[in-house]
């Protein structure tokens, strides 16, 4: 009778084990918070912010759909070979107090050059990337420190490289 006591408190206690792990998780992550941070881009003159429907070139602005059709205009008339090509992110993401900015840059497989880009909070520069080289991309930006929870969005800056040798 002592070995089926034994085994039933063992399975009692699993139980109860399992129930507190799963109330532990629950709260958890009902109090995790994650932020959505708007981003704002920069590649030499030109600059847009998500979100908007204004795209700033030098010191004038045109409509999204104005810059669209420029660079579809572009694309018809210029060779793939001149065109530099990225995918980004509208909006990163973190978990309040985490180090960790969940975003997307990508050089596109068809541009000739590589780049770099900086993150900037308030005209200050938080993160520079490495060099990313045609078909590499970043995912996870590790900062040195936590962005405030109320962060109203970021900039990111593009830094274009040379061109990659034997493009040209």
């Amino acid at each position: 009778m002592v070995k089926g006591e034994a085994k039933s408190s063992v399975h009692v206690f699993a139980i109860i084990i399992v129930v507190a792990l799963g109330c532990w998780f629950s709260w958890y992550s009902n109090h995790l918070k994650f932020i959505n941070i708007p981003l704002g881009y920069e590649i030499g003159n030109l600059s847009w912010k998500s979100g908007d429907e204004v795209v700033t070139v030098g010191s004038r602005k045109i409509s999204i759909e104005e810059f669209d059709r420029s660079q579809q205009e572009l694309n018809a008339n210029f060779s793939s070979n001149n065109l530099f090509q990225m995918k980004m992110s509208d909006k990163a993401i973190m978990k309040e107090g985490s180090k960790k900015l969940h975003l997307l840059v990508e050089n596109q497989t068809i541009n000739k050059a590589d780049f770099y880009f900086d993150i900037v909070l308030d005209d200050k520069v938080i993160y520079t990337s490495e060099v990313l080289k045609p078909s590499q991309k970043v995912n996870i930006v590790k900062l040195d420190k936590s962005l405030p929870s109320d962060v109203k969005g970021l900039m990111i800056k593009y830094h274009i490289s040379s061109p990659v040798e034997g493009s040209i």
